[in-house]
């Protein structure tokens, strides 16, 4: 059984996701056989010749049965950026698509790999002790969570004023519970934030424009970090 400790609690990008499944399947062989035009099976010097190629072939046999395993089982990978859009159609959405925890669980079970996902609930803590051969496997798909009051102060006058923020962060209402990484434990560790996610939901609900959220990326230290995600973002929905 292989644990992974992710940075991120919610979600597997669908790239790591299949790069774990490609690295711990089972090994396989690929046998060509030449036949003869009677019908006579012959081979090269009377061998038959087995390749290991599960590097090339594996890759290409994963990109081409995912999408359909994952209707199999009941999976919607989701837009990294929207956990509401689905809509995967294949490898090249492989960098802007994340499975739940759970559901790839799923997916590698299918292609026969077993999979727990482990959690780490202080930074800088030891992870659980697994099994000897157990693989530990940091995620670097996003930056860091923003902590509750930095997205508090960087949103500042978006929304609501700094103080007015913090209430709305700490109830969760729906539609910025979608926009949580790490749901946090109190006084063990603070809730942590997507802010694109929120930045992008600002705008849906009228109360800010692109540029304005866009202004909050390259002015706010908090924010920095994640300005090359928010401009990915803003590129592919909105008019420049």
């Amino acid at each position: 059984m292989r644990t992974f400790f992710r940075a991120n609690e919610a979600h597997i990008p669908v790239a790591d996701a299949k790069k774990a499944i490609l690295e711990y399947s089972p090994p396989g062989e690929w046998v060509n056989i030449f036949v003869g035009v009677n019908g006579i099976e012959e081979t090269p010097d009377g061998q038959i010749k087995v390749e290991k190629t599960k590097e090339s072939r594996y890759v290409h046999f994963l990109d081409e049965s995912f999408p359909e395993t994952c209707k199999e089982l009941g999976v919607e990978p989701r837009y990294m950026f929207d956990p509401h859009r689905r809509g995967y159609t294949g490898a090249r959405d492989d960098s802007v698509y994340v499975l739940l925890h759970e559901d790839f669980v799923k997916v590698a079970k299918r292609y026969e790999v077993l999979v727990a996902v482990g959690q780490i609930e202080l930074q800088g803590a030891q992870p659980t002790p697994t099994a000897a051969n157990d693989h530990v496997t940091p995620s670097m798909d996003l930056p860091p969570p923003v902590s509750t009051g930095d997205i508090a102060f960087a949103f500042d006058g978006l929304g609501w004023n700094e103080t007015g923020w913090k209430k709305p962060l700490g109830d969760g209402p729906a539609w910025l519970s979608a926009c949580l990484i790490r749901p946090g434990r109190r006084g063990v560790m603070e809730k942590g934030w997507n802010p694109v996610l929120i930045g992008a939901a600002l705008i849906r609900k009228g109360d800010a424009k692109p540029h304005n959220v866009r202004a909050r990326f390259q002015t706010k230290p908090q924010l920095s970090q994640w300005l090359g995600v928010w401009k990915d973002y803003e590129s592919e929905h909105y008019d420049s």
